[in-house]
């Protein structure tokens, strides 16, 4: 997916152990990792370094994924949030933009992995056809 870095914020955020290493296939090697104690220093740390930073969580102000221009950005920074609590509002409010997966039925929820990969595939995906 082109995926260069992963940052992980906040003081639960978990260091990588035996469990982290067997699900992620051993890509923990191969991809450079963070982890921040404080997400603001995150984003600033990636705002200074070029990143566009956009959240993938169900606001106000979010677009649906598909109709954001994210090949009009040359670094993407994606962010998630917790399972249980989504993106806290003070990071929200950092954020260059919001969005959402469209989603049909009643639910709104969805596993933030495979969130994460509908969200990295659409990058991929318009990046890819601008190249085309």
């Amino acid at each position: 997916m082109g995926v260069r870095a992963g940052h992980f914020c906040g003081p639960d955020s978990a260091p990588v152990n035996w469990k982290v290493q067997r699900i992620s296939r051993h890509t923990e090697k191969r991809i450079e990792h963070h982890r921040h104690e404080h997400t603001a220093d995150c984003i600033r740390l990636l705002k200074e370094q070029g990143f566009t930073c956009i959240a993938l969580e169900v606001t106000s102000r979010s677009v649906a994924l598909p109709d954001y221009p994210f090949n009009h950005h040359h670094k993407i920074a994606l962010f998630t949030g917790s399972e249980q609590h989504g993106i806290e509002a003070a990071t929200l409010a950092q954020m260059d933009a919001c969005v959402q997966i469209p989603m049909f039925g009643l639910n709104t929820s969805i596993n933030v992995v495979q969130a994460l990969s509908i969200g990295l595939y659409e990058i991929v995906r318009q990046v890819r056809s601008t190249k085309a």
